[in-house]
């Protein structure tokens, strides 16, 4: 586990998502139109349990995570009901605190990119976590509508994105992110088991693959996240994170 901690937590907050079996879904009628939902939030709050598995390693622990839309995440992961790892995310920067090593990174986006080899941005980790379309709409936008779902393909950013929208909910259940550099690396995200929180629906059950190239094989990371509560607040929340002089900056 400490060898792994730094990757450990950064691909348990980019990947919130779910099992592949059927939905069972509250709703019986079909939307004809695209209309996904988009969460309305100022805080949110949740907690779970956490699968983590890449070529060496294999961590299960019980994760808890906050956020103030559109400007903080805070994400802590317990094994043995020790903390191991807690981590802040901003919308420029993440800092992580490696408790077992008494180590704390701090990186930019550009340096978390190069060491997951796929880019990736705040808003990006904010929307996979709620399970939102990750980028609205664009003029390249491609629609097609099939039976259970509608599927959204775009080009943004240098991203291929591809998103299933389910035609009885309105939300978001799958994507898949591609880079359009010829890397082969790809992120895919499903979400599943959605249960009401206040008015909206949001998945309780998760699950993600990540898949690129490192030193020209392939490799495989997946992150399988089950959760036990969601709120959506008004109130404010804490976000501690402090960093011990006896900690070692990387």
């Amino acid at each position: 586990m400490k060898k792994y901690a730094y990757w450990f937590g950064l691909l348990g907050l980019i990947g919130l998502v779910a099992c592949q079996k059927p939905d069972k879904l509250p709703n019986t009628t079909r939307s004809e139109k695209y209309e996904p939902n988009r969460l309305v939030f100022n805080y949110f709050s949740a907690k779970g349990k956490m699968n983590y598995r890449n070529e060496d390693n294999k961590t299960k622990a019980n994760i808890y995570i906050r956020m103030r839309k559109d400007s903080l995440i805070w994400f802590s992961a317990r094994l043995a009901g020790v903390e191991g790892l807690r981590v802040l995310i901003s919308k420029d920067s993440v800092f992580i605190l490696d408790r077992g090593n008494k180590r704390y990174y701090t990186h930019d986006y550009t340096s978390i990119s190069e060491r997951l080899n796929f880019r990736v941005n705040y808003d990006m980790i904010q929307s996979l976590i709620i399970a939102d379309l990750p980028f609205k709409n664009q003029e390249n936008t491609k629609l097609v509508k099939r039976r259970n779902h509608f599927l959204s393909k775009q080009e943004v950013q240098g991203f291929l994105i591809e998103s299933s929208i389910s035609r009885f909910i309105n939300r978001l259940t799958k994507i898949v992110v591609k880079e359009e550099e010829d890397t082969a690396n790809q992120l895919t995200i499903n979400y599943e088991n959605f249960q009401k929180v206040g008015k909206l629906l949001l998945p309780y059950q998760s699950k993600a693959n990540l898949q690129y190239f490192k030193d020209e094989t392939k490799q495989n990371t997946s992150v399988e996240i089950n959760f036990t509560k969601i709120e959506l607040l008004d109130e404010s929340l804490k976000f501690p994170f402090k960093v011990s002089s006896k900690y070692q900056k990387q």
